[in-house]
């Protein structure tokens, strides 16, 4: 992931990180108007579900497409309903969820 669509992404995940449990918890999906990176249009969204484990999983994306192919890179914060909060990057996302 470059450091400009890091960026993009960390400064999606920042404008839900204060929200409470259960606003979280109410995120569906939400699709952002199309951003220009570069010479690429990247279209932003947010999504969240709740994870086996009670936590909620809320998801920033950048996604785009070209002649019919498609990538998403993605990045999202892990809460407890405590209010613990955890980020985390596409690797665990993948690797724990099975899903950018």
């Amino acid at each position: 992931m470059n450091a400009q669509i890091k960026s993009v992404l960390e400064t999606m995940r920042s404008t839900y990180e204060a929200k409470s449990f259960e606003e979280l918890c109410a995120v569906s999906w939400i699709e952002e108007e199309p951003i220009q990176l570069g010479s690429r249009t990247y279209r932003p969204a947010v999504w969240a579900e709740l994870l086996h484990d009670g936590h909620v999983l809320l998801v920033v994306q950048l996604s785009r497409s070209f002649l019919g192919f498609g990538t998403t890179e993605s990045i999202g914060l892990k809460c407890s309903p405590s209010g613990e909060r955890v980020p985390v990057d596409a690797e665990w996302l993948m690797n724990e969820v099975g899903h950018p």
